[in-house]
C-alpha cells in the first residue's frame, strides 16, 4: 500500500492518526483487526495502480464523490 498510496493516505485508510504507524506495521506487522480492511484497499488500489499509475490512484481515492452518500471519498469509505 505504501508504494502505491504513499504513508499518510496508508495512515488514513488504516485508521492511524499519524504515519509513525505505518512504519510499525511495516516493521512488525498489521494489526489481526486491520487485514480485512487493508487488503480490500489493496484489492481497490492495485489495479487502478497498475492501469493507470500511482498518482491517479491516490486522486481516485481522495476525490470527493457525491453519490457516496455520507461518506465524502473512497478512502473515507473503506
Amino acid at each position: 500500500m505504501v508504494s502505491i498510496i504513499g504513508f499518510k493516505l496508508t495512515a488514513y485508510t488504516g485508521g492511524a492518526t499519524s504515519t509513525p504507524s505505518v512504519v510499525d506495521w511495516l516493521r512488525n506487522g498489521l494489526p489481526a483487526q486491520l487485514e480485512p480492511r487493508m487488503r480490500t484497499a489493496f484489492d481497490i488500489a492495485n489495479p487502478i495502480a497498475e492501469a493507470e499509475s500511482q498518482l491517479i490512484t491516490q486522486a481516485f481515492l481522495i476525490s470527493p464523490w457525491k453519490e457516496m452518500g455520507s461518506y465524502r471519498t473512497p478512502a473515507q469509505m473503506l
